[in-house]
């Protein structure tokens, strides 16, 4: 709490994220106001607790007065709170009193006037903007900071003589907000000041890490091959991990896997680094050595949920792959190991069947590691995998009861067909339990009444059929809804409304989804790159035209009286001016002149002949540009602006919808290929029903009636 000379109260709730920030940087601005010159008195106080206290433990408490004097120069007044040595507990250290210096502005060091004011430079370390700036950017506020310290740069005359620590402010808070052309600007400068390379390496991993997220994945690439001989032991791995992902989303797999193999550190790789470098030799053409790798990462015991997932991503691929080579055999127990539910749990269900019915293939060889256990003994990998969940008498036997038909009598196929089918039904009918919009799901929708079908149970199998056809025309019309629903921007708008005031920048994060017709289908396309990174850009886009509108809203009444804000003649400006201004002293020394140039001897006397000092005032400015005056050129800029920003925004609107309906079409496409396969296979069992009756009778009947 706050209060000047025994005024109005100002109160300041600090939240988590606040806290931290400001324990990192140390300044926040709680009051910024106009003062009459001369004394006045600062009261202020502050309640908290640590954050390992309990909820009812006693807040620690602390309270300053202090007295500062008010010149014609602007004046930070900053109170720190430190920590008592004896207590430990936080109490209020003594005010200080900062200004900015008169001297040379490149000094980064402070000096005490006599009246105890500290003075800072621009932009130097001690300048409270500058902190100010920072804390915003620890808070993730980074167009706060960004203005901050744009604001900050008007101080001086030369933006260019800034010093290095306004430099790496600026930058960073541009790179957090998502400006990488400007950052890059910056960073190009101060690679001639600093001589902290470290730091300018690990600034320009950053720069190129938002590169590749925002899908400039060659500019991104370039930036960190030109760095190649300079990374820092430090930042080795880090800088392999991004420029390895960045040449593999230009398809430069072979590229990849040197850069992941070149300095021979393989130790020092993370899980998805080791799974990279698989992906990379996958891609390149070195199968059997990628696959023995993702196999091992399939068996990991996981720590957290991210590696519990790309665990579980490693036995979906690596299944597939040997699917797709008629390996069942060797696929069945990788898919097992997929934990019951998960992302990739529906689609494991889905290739345990199919791995069922395929050719069992041959033994894998030793050396890629497959084949460490018989598929007959799944590897369960724990009480959640998919391998638990179907084993045999978990569930009802009774085939009928888990998929919901009626009993059915098996036809005349070889037994080991027929135990084949009855095995994929297993994981199927676990699998026709989940949600029906999922397409693993609506694919084994149709999966069952096909293995039915070729086990001789046709009623059962055209039940299923049918069952199929109603759940896709249901997502089919689901999938209209959300067209319109894009089409009208509801889920764009609903999101963006959930989050209007962050400043996060390239660090927002989508933490959920509006319930709407969309959304669900939208779920892949939501996640990805493309997406995420358009949304990021039109929200950044919405956010600063409401800071826009807000100060177009305030500047009316920014003023010391309240009024509008009129265009003031300069010789008014003066007058005010004039009107407030008190000496503080009057001049002690007066001023003398000479009409000749003397020498300076310490021995010999000098003659001057004393002469009046004419002073006059200087001609009068053709405009007077005081804080008054600046918020009123503000108008015209806003509403140049403002235009641009609206038309970006809607170009950026346009794109989120373009893609979003893009991927519900095809979507809606894979949903037409299923129920036109599920209707041909209906049309297949009539047809056999019909088989002993004189189908060209009942064919030539219909054509007539037709």
């Amino acid at each position: 709490r706050i209060s000047i000379d025994d005024g109005a109260e100002t109160e300041y709730r600090y939240s988590p994220s606040e806290a931290v920030a400001l324990l990192k940087t140390g300044l926040h601005p709680i009051v910024r106001t106009n003062l009459n010159l001369g004394p006045h008195r600062l009261t202020a106080s502050f309640s908290g607790r640590f954050s390992r206290s309990a909820p009812d433990s006693a807040p620690l408490t602390g309270r300053i007065e202090t007295i500062f004097e008010k010149t014609l120069s602007g004046l930070d007044v900053v109170i720190p709170v430190a920590r008592d040595r004896r207590t430990g507990n936080p109490v209020f250290g003594a005010a200080k009193k900062l200004q900015i210096s008169s001297g040379n502005s490149n000094l980064a060091a402070a000096k005490v006037t006599p009246d105890g004011v500290d003075s800072y430079v621009v932009g130097g370390e001690l300048d409270p903007n500058l902190s100010v700036a920072r804390f915003y950017a620890e808070d993730g506020r980074y167009f706060s900071a960004v203005s901050e310290l744009l604001l900050l740069a008007r101080a001086v005359s030369d933006p260019s003589t800034l010093p290095a620590e306004y430099l790496w402010a600026l930058s960073d808070a541009y790179v957090g907000f998502g400006m990488r052309k400007n950052a890059a600007d910056i960073y190009r400068q101060l690679a001639t000041l600093t001589t902290d390379h470290e730091r300018l390496n690990k600034a320009r991993i950053a720069l190129a890490s938002l590169e590749h997220e925002r899908g400039y994945h060659q500019e991104a690439s370039l930036r960190l091959l030109r760095m190649r001989e300079k990374v820092p032991q430090s930042l080795v791995v880090e800088w392999q991990d991004l420029l390895a992902r960045a040449l593999m989303a230009q398809d430069r797999y072979n590229d990849a896997a040197e850069v992941l193999t070149d300095l021979d550190n393989a130790k020092k790789h993370d899980l998805f680094m080791r799974y990279n470098l698989a992906v990379a030799r996958y891609n390149d053409g070195n199968v059997t050595e990628a696959t023995s790798q993702i196999d091992k990462i399939g068996k990991i015991k996981p720590t957290d949920k991210n590696e519990l997932a790309l665990r579980d991503k490693a036995n979906l691929v690596l299944g597939y792959h040997f699917l797709r080579k008629e390996e069942g055999g060797t696929a069945k127990p990788l898919f097992e190991r997929v934990q019951s539910e998960g992302v990739y749990s529906n689609r494991a269900l889905l290739g345990l069947g199919w791995a069922e019915l395929a050719p069992r293939g041959e033994r894998q060889s030793k050396s890629s590691e497959q084949n460490d256990k018989d598929s007959n003994t799944p590897p369960y990998s724990g009480f959640s995998s998919l391998g638990i969940l179907i084993r045999p008498g978990f569930f009802d036997p009774d085939l009928s009861r888990r998929l919901g038909v009626e009993k059915f009598r098996l036809g005349k196929i070889a037994k080991q067909d027929e135990e084949a089918l009855l095995r994929a039904l297993v994981p199927w009918a676990e699998l026709a339990k989940r949600d029906r919009m999922d397409d693993a799901v609506q694919e084994g929708l149709l999966a069952i009444p096909y293995a039915l079908d070729r086990l001789g149970a046709h009623q059962q199998a055209l039940q299923y059929y049918l069952t199929a056809v109603d759940a896709l025309e249901e997502a089919r019309s689901r999938v209209d809804e959300g067209v319109e629903s894009v089409n009208r921007s509801t889920m764009i708008e609903t999101i963006v409304r959930r989050d209007l005031d962050s400043e996060s920048g390239r660090e927002w994060r989508l933490q959920d989804l509006p319930d709407l017709p969309e959304t669900y289908w939208l779920e892949s396309l939501i996640a990805s790159n493309l997406f995420q990174e358009s949304l990021k850009n039109y929200r950044d886009i919405r956010m600063v035209a409401r800071a826009l509108d807000s100060w177009s809203d305030r500047l009316p009444t920014l003023s010391n009286t309240g009024l509008s804000l009129p265009e003031m003649p300069p010789e008014a400006a003066i007058s005010r001016v004039r009107k407030k201004w008190i000496p503080k002293n009057p001049p002690p020394v007066k001023l003398k002149t000479s009409d000749r140039l003397d020498f300076y001897a310490s021995s010999a006397k000098t003659v001057i002949q004393n002469r009046p000092v004419q002073l006059e005032l200087g001609r009068v400015p053709i405009r007077f540009e005081g804080a008054r005056e600046q918020l009123v050129a503000m108008r015209p800029m806003i509403a140049a602006v403002r235009p641009l920003l609206s038309d970006v925004g809607k170009q950026q609107q346009a794109l989120l919808q373009d893609v979003s309906i893009k991927e519900l079409q095809a979507q809606k496409k894979r949903m037409t290929d299923y129920l036109l396969e599920a209707r041909f296979a209906i049309a297949r069992i009539y047809d056999r029903q019909i088989s002993g009756v004189d189908r060209d009778a009942i064919l030539l009947d219909a054509k007539d009636k037709k």
